[in-house]
């Protein structure tokens, strides 16, 4: 499970910009034994690093709304490092039911979406990317998710960019997440960030990385539609399962 789950991040990355940040916590857990407080954590690593080799592999870069991303990302990256700081000292079955609910609200939207949104204007107030940032940022670090499953849906409805916008924008905000994520726990918990399975996570990261690769080559090939609602199901199997497993 631990190779085909790291190649998935990767993969899910690379195609869709979100979606494999919030399966690394399941990957760490099932797939290599990794206490759920010790995933948490680690996945930011994974995240971080994979998120940017990805922002360096897009073909799509240039296209960056550098005014929504500072819009966006700075509360983003602020909301990452109370996110975390916050974490250090909550029960791990808060981090887990919180992470659970929004992947099942996420996969239910990729997977019953009908249509694509209409492409707007870009707004000429920037209030409420500041506050979905500032959200989206705090769960990023409170729950060890790279967000872009929040951040691609938040750029196309309510900053009006279009997918392949919203898809470059978001692994680079990520990426930025991660990092300030994991600045709050080393700050509030050193010896736990240094005790992390190193030889895992790198292992993790290894085969994401193949993930992204793959990714990127084959992600003309498939139709974004179908993408996007096989992996809303896949998000709803896994929070389920994630739920049972707390509960029984």
């Amino acid at each position: 499970m631990a190779l085909l789950g790291a190649l998935f991040i990767g993969f899910s990355l690379a195609i869709l910009g979100s979606g494999g940040a919030i399966i690394t916590i399941p990957v760490l857990v099932y797939g290599t034994g990794m206490p759920e407080k010790e995933a948490i954590m680690s996945s930011l690593i994974v995240v971080g690093v994979l998120s940017l080799l990805s922002s360096l592999k897009n073909p799509f870069t240039k296209n960056i709304n550098i005014r929504l991303l500072l819009a966006f990302g700075v509360p983003s990256v602020l909301g990452a490092y109370l996110g975390a700081d916050a974490a250090v000292d909550a029960p791990v079955i808060t981090q887990l039911i919180v992470l659970s609910f929004f992947m099942y609200i996420a996969g239910g939207k990729m997977l019953f979406s009908t249509r694509t949104p209409k492409i707007k204007q870009t707004p000429t107030t920037l209030f409420p990317i500041f506050i979905v940032g500032g959200f989206v940022g705090f769960l990023t670090g409170f729950v060890g998710v790279g967000g872009g499953f929040l951040i691609v849906p938040a750029l196309i409805l309510a900053a009006g960019l279009q997918f392949d916008e919203a898809l470059a924008t978001s692994l680079i905000l990520i990426t930025l997440n991660a990092i300030f994520g994991l600045t709050g726990y080393l700050t509030s918990s050193p010896d736990q960030f240094f005790a992390l399975r190193w030889a895992d996570l790198t292992q993790v990261i290894l085969l994401g990385a193949i993930g992204v690769l793959f990714g990127g080559r084959l992600r003309t090939f498939f139709p974004q539609t179908y993408m996007t609602r096989l992996f809303g199901a896949l998000l709803m199997i896994i929070s389920t399962v994630f739920v049972f497993n707390q509960i029984l």
